[in-house]
């Protein structure tokens, strides 16, 4: 790894550049990456726009609601896990 240059970061401490552009401290793009994800998540709780939209599932519709669906694919799991058990054995 060659040093290219050494500067100031705000991170309280010395960031190292290297060939591959990267630095030692990357504190504060986390913090900003961090508090925009903050303020997204706070804007979508705060917004009337529902989570869930039956209209994008139908297929849990035609398994008779979420409750049916929830035990067929629990059942379906179950099921491929008994075979490799058995497999296993």
């Amino acid at each position: 790894m060659m040093l290219l240059s050494v500067t100031l970061s705000a991170c309280v401490g010395v960031a190292v550049f290297t060939e591959e552009n990267q630095t030692a401290c990357d504190q504060p793009a986390d913090a900003v990456h961090l508090g925009e994800k903050q303020r997204r998540l706070l804007e979508f709780l705060r917004s009337k726009t529902p989570l869930w939209n039956p209209d994008d599932h139908p297929e849990i519709d035609a398994a008779g609601g979420a409750a049916a669906w929830v035990k067929k694919m629990r059942q379906g799991a179950e099921r491929a896990s008994r075979k490799r058990r058995k497999r296993n054995r």
